[in-house]
């Protein structure tokens, strides 16, 4: 056998760099994200975001399933922001943000439920659930 050579490994992007403090061994995605809503500038934790999937399901005369579609549905999710001292404001319902997802995508939100929570022994927390915002200007 003649010899081959190796596949070509891809060059690595130029890493993001870390924050102070922090040191990244291995491109380890992790961290809360800074968010801005109406102005006011919050510390975003637990951001969870889902993306819904409709299915639509042929099926024969026996309802044997024969094919189907998928489509893509608006993302939804939630997420727990800081509460950075008694003066920080609650978000207002429709407040627009983005949010950093994999790979870079920034994903255009709207807050739909803003709320407040306070814990025994543990700090005060705004919980949102939000979604996509389709008319971005």
């Amino acid at each position: 056998m003649a010899d081959e050579e190796p596949p070509e490994e891809p060059e690595d992007e130029e890493p993001m760099p870390d924050p102070t403090g922090t040191h990244n061994d291995g491109g380890l995605v992790w961290g809360s994200q800074i968010i801005t809503i109406g102005g006011k500038t919050y510390v975003a934790d637990d951001i969870n975001v889902q993306f819904p999937i409709k299915e639509i399901t042929r099926t024969n005369e026996n309802d044997v399933e024969d094919g189907d579609v998928l489509i893509e549905g608006a993302f939804t999710g939630s997420a727990t922001l800081q509460v950075l001292n008694s003066t920080t404001p609650v978000p207002p319902v429709a407040g627009a943000f983005t949010i950093t997802s994999l790979n870079s995508v920034t994903l255009n939100c709207k807050v739909k439920e803003p709320g407040v929570k306070f814990g025994k022994g543990d700090e005060a927390k705004i919980p949102i659930t939000f979604k996509k915002r389709h008319a971005v200007s």
